[in-house]
């Protein structure tokens, strides 16, 4: 379980950069940067191994890696959504 979460947290931390399976606008780019540095902020600070219990860090990696970073492709993939209220969202994330 820890070798999986490892592997999990050092994919998630590499994966950190302007390479996103998704096409970002140039003009939006700067809130996906800031929301990947906050990402960043929070894995270096130790957050995603606060816990004893391998299942509990699992999950707070997971919410604050993989479903944030769901949450701005969604934001990106949505067609219904203008600019400004992309960018609106992003900075809620944030």
């Amino acid at each position: 379980m820890l070798l999986i979460m490892l592997v999990l947290s050092a994919g998630k931390l590499s994966a950190q950069t302007n390479n996103y399976p998704f096409k970002v606008a140039t003009s939006r780019m700067l809130w996906h940067d800031k929301i990947d540095a906050q990402q960043q902020r929070i894995a270096e600070a130790g957050v995603l191994q606060s816990s004893d219990d391998e299942l509990v860090n699992l999950i707070i990696s997971s919410a604050l890696m993989d479903r944030i970073d769901r949450i701005q492709e969604s934001i990106e993939l949505d067609t219904l959504l203008s600019a400004q209220e992309k960018v609106k969202y992003l900075v809620g994330v944030e």
